[in-house]
């Protein structure tokens, strides 16, 4: 486990879901989502801003760990695709940028939780939003 203080999680997908978590505060500082250029300006933009004093480290799903089973439909092979693409993209970002990336296995993980089951595990009482609509 990392010792860095913004954890930031990233759930590839046509919106890119991005969660900001302060280690220190035990707080969310942001759970949004966007496209995926606008999400790697906002992990830039965050990474730079806490550099030297607070360092970020960045949690990813790693497509490769997922294994089909039963019948996969040519729609979500495509899917499955498109998210190892994403991840190419923001391990190559992490590296370029010398910010920390753990793989998240995607089998034995919290995926798809209700919005009650997820303020229960983690207290936030917001919701995520979509950059320009927060009010």
């Amino acid at each position: 486990m990392t010792t860095k203080r913004f954890l930031i999680g990233i759930d590839p997908g046509t919106q890119t879901g991005l969660a900001v978590w302060d280690r220190e505060k035990h707080d969310f500082k942001e759970i949004i989502t966007l496209p995926l250029h606008r999400a790697l300006v906002e992990v830039q933009t965050l990474s730079e801003y806490w550099i030297g004093k607070h360092q970020v480290c960045l949690y990813v799903e790693n497509p490769n760990t997922w294994k089909p089973f039963g019948q996969s439909t040519r729609g979500r092979l495509q899917g499955a695709g498109s998210i190892k693409r994403d991840y190419a993209i923001w391990k190559e970002f992490a590296e370029y940028h010398k910010i920390e990336l753990v793989p998240v296995r995607l089998q034995g993980t919290l995926k798809k939780l209700t919005p009650a089951r997820f303020k229960q595990i983690t207290g936030w009482d917001g919701r995520a939003y979509t950059r320009g609509t927060r009010q």
